[in-house]
Order: C-alpha cells, then structure tokens, then sequence
C-alpha cells in the first residue's frame, strides 16, 4: 500500500474524515453514555472509560479484503499492536464484516482494541464503517459481549 493509502486510511480511522450519509447508530446497554452522534460519527464510553466510536466514510474502491489489510498493516506495522483474533461478523441487516482484535501498551497502560469493519459497495465507492472499542485489558471484558450485541442489531 502507498504511503498516501495509508496516511488516507489513518486519516479516515482515526481523525474521523470523511462524510456520511444518515446517522450512525449503535445499540448499546445503558453502561455507555452517547457523548456524541452525528451524520458520521458516535462516540460513547463507561464510568470506568470504556470507549466505543462508531465511523462512517466513504472511499473510490476496496473490498472488505483491502480494507481489513489495511487496518492490519496500520495497527500491526505502523502502531506496533498485536493482532490476538480476526472472526467475521454480521451487522443487523446481514451484512458480512470482519472484527480484529489487538494488543497494546500506552503509556504503560495495557489496552485490548477491537475493530469491526464493513464495507459496502455505492456504485464506484464504497461505504466504510467502523466501530473501534478500546478498554483496558481488565476492563474490556466486561462491555466486549456489549458491544458485539450492538454490532449484530446495527441497521445503519
């Protein structure tokens, strides 16, 4: 992948560029407050900083297959996380995703990191969502069953 590929997909992923259609949405339990919705982004978190965001963009080409080696190279190589479980998902409407799961240290704090991805072909481009949890290793547990839940109803 190009230098301007990647620099395009950390953009999209993690400084939420891109415009959207609708509203995002995400069916979540009552442990998350929603801080945050609009046309392409959702953000909420727990009392103990559980964190869900919630993207939506839209790129000129790349299956579900580009975009998931994206992400990997991004996270893996770019980031230096640990790829622990890569499973494919399905939203609501059926639509087939893929969930990656990584291992990470900041600031000496251990995260556990998921990443659900769907692509969805829009004549020449392609509607991307994401939904990214994080949490600390101890805490992740508790909200990932949470969080999966609300993948497997999301309609948007």
């Amino acid at each position: 992948m190009s230098s301007t590929s990647s620099r395009r997909l950390a953009l999209a992923l993690f400084l939420a560029v891109g415009s959207g259609c609708g509203t995002v949405n995400l069916p979540l339990s009552s442990s998350f407050l929603v801080k945050e919705k609009t046309r392409e982004e959702l953000r909420a978190i727990t009392a103990d900083e559980a964190r869900v965001l919630v993207r939506e963009f839209h790129e000129v080409g790349g299956d579900l297959a580009f975009w998931l080696a994206a992400i990997k190279r991004n996270m893996v190589d770019g980031r230096g996380y640990v790829l622990l479980t890569e499973k494919p998902v399905h939203d609501g409407r059926g639509r087939a995703g893929s969930e990656l799961v990584f291992d990470t240290t900041v600031g000496g704090r251990p995260l556990r990191y998921l990443v659900a991805v769907f692509v969805t072909p829009d004549g020449d481009e392609r509607d991307i969502r994401t939904v990214e949890y994080v949490a600390d290793k101890g805490t992740f547990d508790l909200y990932v069953e949470d969080v999966r839940g609300g993948i497997s109803r999301m309609t948007r």
